[in-house]
């Protein structure tokens, strides 16, 4: 069997959650922190974005609409009995990541499609939380929050729960152990440098496998809105000389979507693909 290294079990050897800041009902998992110099930043559809404007909410998924099967082997899992009755939590879960241009590629193409174009939103840390907090105090739910684990690869995580380890100790396994679980992610997907806000109850109030968080989504909670990038044409293309023009013409059509959309709201476009003069000397 696979195993991580000694230094990276060493990262997470005391699996635990601490109170965020002031708030009474979220959690930070495994002494995780998150820099108030940065945002936090969700890829989504653009008519993803639409909907929860107009039907003012923020909405988490179940575990069940994750596409990795491996993200969602330890969801199910019975522990009462090698745990003494351990009862899993009814969890829901959105997908954020702090980093805006390491995994930017990637993420436009996992995330856009023929139909529509992929955006990436800022969301202003206090006003997300805040939010959050105030759905967790009036359904009874709490808050938590950890970072994607990204150490073993599929070997590993089959044989995970075969052995007395960090994720499945001898005794006294937790809410904090199971969701560390559910933060467990392949090597393969390292790219995406997920962290991962989990709502938990006994039993949640489910809309389909959705659990839709009212929420007025304007310029305080979203702070800026990336447009992906114009696919790049081939060389081959005759429009490839146009590409920067046609990707200004672009950008200007989803700006004034979006800023009647959410007005105040800082919009641009991404410059991942624009071409540059080649260097002609050095």
């Amino acid at each position: 069997m696979k195993t991580a290294k000694k230094k990276d079990i060493k990262d997470i050897k005391d699996i635990r959650a601490d109170l965020y800041g002031d708030y009474k009902h979220i959690y930070m998992l495994n002494g995780l922190t998150l820099s108030d110099d940065y945002p936090l930043y969700k890829y989504m559809p653009y008519n993803r974005l639409v909907s929860s404007v107009n039907n003012s909410e923020l909405v988490f998924v179940s575990p069940k609409s994750w596409i990795d099967p491996f993200e969602r082997r330890f969801w199910k899992t019975d522990y009462s009995q090698r745990y003494n009755g351990f009862i899993r939590p009814d969890i829901a879960c959105m997908c954020l990541t702090t980093k805006s241009t390491t995994n930017e590629e990637a993420a436009w193409k996992m995330y856009a499609n023929s139909q529509e174009k992929a955006l990436r939103i800022s969301f202003t840390k206090k006003s997300f939380f805040d939010i959050l907090e105030k759905y967790a105090q009036n359904n009874g739910c709490k808050v938590y929050v950890g970072k994607a684990i990204y150490l073993y690869d599929r070997n590993a995580i089959l044989q995970l729960h075969k052995q007395d380890n960090v994720f499945f100790p001898l005794n006294n396994f937790s809410i904090e152990h199971y969701l560390t679980l559910m933060c467990l992610k392949r090597k393969s997907f390292a790219f995406e440098n997920e962290i991962r806000v989990f709502i938990i109850n006994e039993k949640l109030n489910w809309d389909k496998n959705l659990i839709k968080i009212p929420a007025t989504i304007d310029k305080d909670l979203i702070s800026r809105i990336m447009i992906g990038p114009l696919n790049p044409f081939t060389n081959n293309d005759p429009r490839k000389s146009l590409y920067n023009n046609i990707q200004k013409l672009e950008e200007e059509v989803y700006k004034e979507q979006l800023n009647d959309l959410i007005k105040g709201c800082s919009v641009q476009q991404s410059q991942l693909y624009t071409d540059k003069k080649p260097l002609t000397r050095v």
